[in-house]
Formats: C-alpha cells, structure tokens, sequence
C-alpha cells in the first residue's frame, strides 16, 4: 500500500505548527512550576501528532517511520500527562520539561526525515535521552505512580530501546 502524497504533505504541515506551538508552550513552561498543568495542554498538541501518523500509518508499511512517530509521541504523551502531576517536586518538573523540548525538537528532525529506514530513523533518539526519560521514569515510580513506569517502560520497548 502506499501513501498518497497530498496526506502526508497535510500531515507534514499540521505536525510543524503543532511543533512549534509545543516548543513555545514548553520555554514558556521552563522554570516556572505553577504551569506544571500546561503540560496538559502539550500532551494534547502531541495527541493530535500521534492520532494523524498513527491514522497514516495504516495505509503504509508496517515499518514506515510513521510507526515510530506514533510510538514516539506516545511516550511523550505519557511523560507529560504524568508531569502534570508532579507534586511538590520543582526540581523533576524542570527536569521533565527539558527533557520534552529536547523530545520535540527530536520529533521534529524524525517527522523531516520519515521516509528513511526505521535503523536510520531510530539514530535521531539519542541514548543520553533514553538515559534521562528512564531516570524520569523511575522517579514518577517513586512518586507512587507505577502504572507511569509500566506505560513509560512498555513505549521504550515497542520503540526498541
């Protein structure tokens, strides 16, 4: 099956103004723990990222770089929502929302370059990220929410890491 050309191009251009909103959500975020709840409001642009490239991916081969996407922004996803309910703990907040801007900019090289092998597309997400989100994960467990580490730790293994 292969995909036609005039849905991906809308895809790509919905998902770079959905980038750069998130972008400015998350430095306008940064440092300030009273808007931990906007991170509601990111995981949601990245909801809509995720629905289209999952939506796609089903008119394109199973390992076409949109399945990375999805996957990928489910993570993210994830990693927001429980952020959000982060309680009394600044210092993770900041650490979560770094770690999302540095996600979103990596989603965005991955979006540009969708159509090469997933081996090649898997090369944008850099270890010392698998390394902090694992970190996050850990200390969302410790914040009693171990259903966030089982989510966290299932999105990595799907994505191969």
């Amino acid at each position: 099956m292969s995909l036609d050309a005039d849905i991906l191009n809308d895809f790509f251009e919905e998902s770079n103004t959905i980038i750069t909103e998130s972008i400015e959500l998350l430095e306008e975020m940064e440092g300030d723990f009273s808007q931990k709840e906007s991170l509601k409001v990111f995981a949601n642009k990245i909801d809509r990222i995720m629905g289209a490239a999952a939506s796609i991916a089903m008119m394109a081969e199973p390992d076409h770089g949109l399945n990375l996407v999805t996957d990928y922004t489910s993570l993210c996803k994830v990693v927001a929502y429980k952020a959000a309910e982060i309680q009394d703990n600044s210092k993770l907040y900041d650490v979560t929302v770094a770690l999302l801007l540095d996600a979103v900019e990596a989603l965005n090289v991955l979006i540009k370059k969708i159509d090469l092998p997933m081996v090649e597309l898997k090369k944008v997400i850099s270890p010392n990220f698998i390394e902090r989100l694992r970190w996050i994960s850990e200390q969302f467990s410790k914040q009693n929410s171990l259903k966030a580490q089982s989510e966290i730790d299932d999105l990595m293994k799907k994505l191969g890491f």
